[in-house]
This record gives structure tokens, sequence and C-alpha cells, in this order.
């Protein structure tokens, strides 16, 4: 079995959303949103690894960076549809 890294589901991802026809600045934000995700946890880090605790520990560190709640709830956004896509593509 092989096994998935975060940074090649990231690149899948991005992939796909190119293909399905999204707008470039939409593509764009998932790139730069869901890279922070990406570089948060490591792109070396295997698919099967991530839970609900390592998670959780990269939306608390948002919350202590120096942007507003609103800007924290749309990297949450990002995150949940990259994940969502995973859980259904995989």
């Amino acid at each position: 079995m092989t096994l998935l890294l975060l940074s090649s589901a990231f690149n899948d991802f991005i992939l796909q959303k190119q293909l399905a026809g999204l707008s470039d600045a939409t593509v764009s934000d998932y790139r730069n949103i869901i890279g922070i995700f990406v570089t948060y946890m490591g792109g070396n880090t295997e698919m099967a690894t991530l839970t609900y605790d390592t998670v959780t520990g990269f939306i608390l560190d948002l919350y202590k960076r120096p942007i507003s709640k609103a800007t924290v709830a749309t990297y949450i956004r990002n995150i949940r549809i990259f994940l969502r896509w995973y859980h259904t593509e995989y």
C-alpha cells in the first residue's frame, strides 16, 4: 500500500480544482491558505497520520497569530474543504 503525502494530496487537490474550472482567484486562495496548513504540518506528513488533534493544533495556532477571527474562519473553511475532498477522493 502506497502512503499519500500531504504535499501530494495538496497538489492533486489544486489540480482537481483547476480542472473543475474554478476561477484563478479561488484556486490561488486555496493554494495560499491550504499551503499554510501544508507548511505547518510538513509536506512529507502522511495523510493517514492527520488526526483531529493535529488539525486542532493548527487551528489553535491560528488564533495566536495577529489575524482576525474572520480570517481564521476562512482558513478553517478552506482546510475543511480540502480534508473533505481528500476523504471523498481517497
